[in-house]
């Protein structure tokens, strides 16, 4: 996942917080993800750990939330991501 607060545009306001949720039921619940910063400023890396197939809705839903310095916010989900095979 990449955050870019477009900082090639000068006066670019940094993201203060960054958090990411997957979804294994089509949305029903969420889980948090555990975000850690990669080395390009505003990129993050998680692992995915999902369930069998069979114990699951057959896909990955990945919702995130992003805060910036002044407070403004976005939330974008993505239903249905990918897909779980089974093995």
């Amino acid at each position: 996942m990449t955050v870019d607060t477009r900082s090639w545009l000068g006066g670019a306001i940094a993201t203060v917080d960054t958090k990411v949720w997957a979804s294994y039921d089509d949305g029903e619940s969420w889980r948090p993800l555990t975000l850690e910063r990669a080395t390009t400023p505003g990129t993050y890396e998680t692992q995915l750990k999902a369930p069998r197939a069979s114990a699951s809705a057959g896909y990955v839903s990945l919702r995130t939330k992003t805060v910036d310095a002044l407070g403004n916010e976005v939330e974008q989900t993505v239903d249905r991501a990918f897909g779980i095979t089974p093995r």
